[in-house]
């Protein structure tokens, strides 16, 4: 068993793919969620079936048939890009620390 977060499963698995994701990596939450998932591309949907942490969280069983839950995976998306944008901050703001801590 993984003991990659969802979002790190999720972030895996959609980074190696140029059409999510910008030039420098930045994951492209936009493309993700309304031209893949509303869209209910086949890529995207095989993408998830590959791996068991969003396959559980982004399908639903209903008795042998296998329902992509879109509400549910818009979900982890958009915090999957919130925790992005978290870090991205927290990042920016200990340069700035470190650059302030060098100039006194």
């Amino acid at each position: 068993m993984s003991s990659l977060t969802l979002y790190q499963e999720l972030e895996k698995l959609l980074r190696p793919q140029s059409q999510y994701t910008s030039a420098n990596s930045v994951m492209h939450k936009n493309s993700i969620v309304e031209e893949a998932a509303l869209r209910i591309r086949s890529d995207l949907l095989k993408l998830i079936l590959s791996n068991e942490k969003p396959k559980a969280n982004s399908f639903m069983e209903v008795e042998v048939l296998l329902m992509f839950d879109k509400e549910r995976y818009q979900k982890v998306v958009i915090l999957l890009s919130q925790n992005i944008y978290k870090r991205k901050i927290h990042h920016i703001s200990h340069i700035r620390k470190h650059k302030q801590d060098k100039l006194i």
